[in-house]
């Protein structure tokens, strides 16, 4: 703040804009005046403190009980889009215009593996089908067309699995030794990267012995193309690495261009497609791999364009295609204060807009709180953080932006052609929105 005397008694008091965000580690007596020790449900944008959008939840959960694990939208191979959701019941479209028999409210059931209760779900659309899974023993997949999620055969002595990538019996010992299959597989986290689906911290499930197996340390990979092969002994593109020199566990994956990230506890590990079907990708730990920057919350990892962000023990940091910067600033404690009084998962999520044509280009962090919800917001622009606190409502899934109407006629690519139904080709009628606070964010809410 700044004060000018004039000669015939007359001064003026300049404020600066309020860009600063808030500043939790500073005597308030020494904080910039841009900056404030406390402000709730305020944030900043052009150096001008606004209100925050509401947050308001258009659809109730799917069957009204359960909590959400996960909200997403993909385009099918007829080229309409469906957007879904996951509680521990399955999957679940959402369904604007009337649901078929069985839907609850606007959510129709698609069935599929029962995920498990609490973890987020991790999800990747590759080649117009859904993947998903969520550390149980499945890796699931929705074609947009039919009428149910699945869960199909295992290939090569037609015993039923709960996972679409079963591994014969007959291949068994090659994949775990000991074990008499057929193999049921899955993992907590999972991405895409080369053409192969990559899956990581795997849990495998033999469903001849019943026995359980968990590869906090493996990362698992697709063949070329095929992502419903992953046994190495059929398709040499196919394959694993376990990361045995490192004494931590996968905590989250990232892919930015060609390049992947695996993060870990205590470190990251580089990753790049090699070319070479047999060993298609080559890994590099960042820095030593007993000790170092890593990662401790999964479900903070998430990636927009060239940036990724996630939170690390002692900082919350922000990676580029160039860079790494730590970007908890002067908020940075208040965060890990209430992330070490988390009642339930914490999540976080990079959102460029509220709705078309509001950009507020963002990093959140949503932390439980046992009756409310707090949110960290992180500028990428303005490079400041503000706080949200939801009173009553728990946020339990990662904040994703998903198209929730029926649009009438838009360019294309900025709506999609249809959503709500299982595909049968061409566009649908309808009125257009977006669920969240004022269109195109939904986040998902018990």
């Amino acid at each position: 703040m700044a004060v000018q005397f004039f000669k015939n008694g007359y001064f003026e008091i300049t404020y600066k804009g309020f860009d600063g965000g808030l500043n939790v580690q500073e005597p308030e007596t020494e904080i910039p005046d841009n900056c404030t020790p406390s402000a709730n449900n305020f944030q900043v944008r052009n150096k001008e403190l606004r209100s925050r959008p509401p947050f308001s939840q258009q659809f109730a959960g799917m069957d009204n009980s359960s909590p959400i694990l996960g909200v997403f939208s993909f385009l099918d191979a007829n080229g309409v889009y469906h957007t879904v959701a996951w509680n521990q019941a399955g999957l679940w479209q959402l369904a604007p215009q009337g649901g078929p028999p069985g839907s609850v409210g606007q959510w129709a059931p698609l069935g599929g593996p029962n995920p498990a209760a609490g973890i987020p779900i991790a999800y990747q659309a590759f080649a117009n089908i859904l993947y998903y899974t969520n550390g149980g023993t499945f890796l699931a997949s929705w074609d947009g067309i039919g009428q149910t999620a699945t869960g199909s055969q295992t290939y090569g002595d037609g015993s039923t699995s709960t996972s679409i990538a079963g591994i014969s019996k007959t291949d068994a010992p090659t994949i775990v030794a000991g074990s008499t299959g057929p193999l049921s597989f899955g993992g907590l986290f999972l991405a895409e990267l080369n053409d192969q689906l990559l899956l990581a911290n795997i849990t495998l499930f033999d469903n001849g012995t019943g026995t359980i197996y968990t590869f906090p340390q493996r990362l698992w990979w697709s063949a070329s193309g095929i992502p419903t092969q992953w046994d190495f002994s059929a398709n040499t593109s196919a394959g694993e690495n376990d990361f045995l020199d490192v004494p931590d566990q996968i905590t989250g994956m990232a892919t930015v261009g060609v390049n992947g990230y695996l993060f870990r506890s205590n470190g990251i590990t580089f990753f790049t497609p090699t070319g070479n079907a047999l060993t298609p990708f080559q890994f590099d730990h960042l820095w030593a791999s007993n000790h170092g920057i890593g990662n401790v919350y999964p479900w903070s990892i998430h990636s927009y364009g060239s940036i990724v962000c996630f939170i690390s023990v002692e900082e919350i940091y922000q990676m580029g295609v160039a860079s790494f910067e730590p970007i908890g600033g002067k908020t940075r404690d208040a965060i890990m204060a209430d992330l070490a009084l988390a009642s339930g998962v914490p999540t976080a999520a990079i959102v460029p807009t509220e709705q078309l044509g509001y950009v507020y280009f963002t990093y959140r962090i949503s932390i439980p709180l046992t009756t409310f919800t707090r949110h960290y917001w992180y500028s990428i622009q303005d490079k400041n953080w503000t706080q949200h606190d939801t009173p009553g409502v728990i946020q339990t899934a990662r904040c994703e932006e998903v198209w929730t109407g029926l649009p009438v006629s838009s360019p294309i690519g900025t709506v999609p052609s249809g959503t709500g139904s299982s595909s049968t080709g061409g566009s649908q009628s309808g009125s257009s929105g977006q669920s969240g606070y004022q269109g195109g964010v939904h986040r998902p809410f018990a």
